[in-house]
């Protein structure tokens, strides 16, 4: 809990975010650290937006790319994180998706953006945080 909170507060200098957008930056940053602990070398094109789920309502969506030195060489893979209905097990209503699934929601799925806000540094800055926690 102390570190999500240290995270919190670290982001907040970088842009200023809604709460919707904080919970899928927090979600994002945190499913990461636990997948790939310490491989996330650097994240871009990272933007928040909606989608229309199958059931025709709107849902939160983080899109971006992210690029692993470990897992993906020198490669830009796309990565999705979706407020969803079905509960997560880091206690939140979340999914994470990384390659071909993220592209069909983020490149194909129409994410509608209310601005061209780039959260890239602010996601960025939540994963430099667990490096330094080590």
């Amino acid at each position: 809990m102390k570190l999500l909170l240290a995270i919190l507060l670290a982001a907040s200098s970088v842009v200023s975010v809604t709460p919707s957008e904080d919970f899928l930056l927090t979600k994002a940053a945190v499913d990461f650290h636990k997948t790939l602990p310490a491989e996330i070398v650097r994240v871009r094109h990272v933007r928040f937006g909606q989608v229309f789920s199958p059931e025709n309502k709107k849902q939160d969506v983080l899109c971006g790319e992210f690029m692993s030195a470990d897992k993906t060489g020198n490669q830009w893979i796309s990565f999705a994180t979706i407020k969803s209905r079905y509960q997560g097990s880091e206690g939140g209503k979340y999914e994470q998706w990384i390659g071909g699934q993220a592209e069909v929601v983020c490149k194909v799925g129409n994410v509608t953006t209310s601005d061209n806000k780039d959260l890239s540094s602010t996601l960025q800055q939540r994963l430099d945080h667990f490096s330094k926690s080590k």
